[in-house]
């Protein structure tokens, strides 16, 4: 697939069919001119765009969970250290779900002491009734 330069060029060229040498020189002349122009253009529009997201990435702003002030592109760091009041909170919440999470593991490992227990009592009283069974098979005989 041609891209859009080349697109031009061929089109350029099927322009310029019907000029005699002379013509074709002087239109092939401005039409280097213009392209380099640009993309000279473009580069410079490019490279401004990059400076003003290096600027804006550098402005200093106040983090919203702590009175620190910090570049705007160092805040997602900031509020995952130590420093930020936010960390305290997420520490706090992660307390809270540790504990909850070690409750209910405690409580699942007494459920299956239970059941195991459980098993245990039905297996004793499935032998005690296959013995009463032998037993009275042995009666009848």
């Amino acid at each position: 697939m041609p891209t859009r330069k080349e697109k031009a060029r061929i089109a350029a060229a099927i322009i310029c069919v019907n000029f005699n040498d002379e013509e074709k020189a002087e239109y092939w002349k401005r039409y280097d001119e213009a392209e380099r122009l640009a993309d000279e253009r473009a580069a410079a529009l490019k490279a401004d765009k990059l400076k003003a997201k290096r600027m804006y990435d550098s402005q200093k702003i106040k983090c919203q969970y702590c009175d620190c002030v910090i570049r705007r592109d160092h805040m997602k760091r900031h509020q995952s250290s130590k420093k930020c009041k936010l960390y305290e909170e997420k520490e706090k919440i992660w307390a809270v779900q540790s504990k909850k999470i070690d409750d209910l593991t405690a409580q699942l490992e007494a459920a299956q002491k239970q059941i195991e227990k459980q098993k245990a009592e039905i297996n004793g009283l499935v032998n005690n009734m296959k013995k009463i069974q032998k037993r009275a098979n042995k009666k009848k005989d």
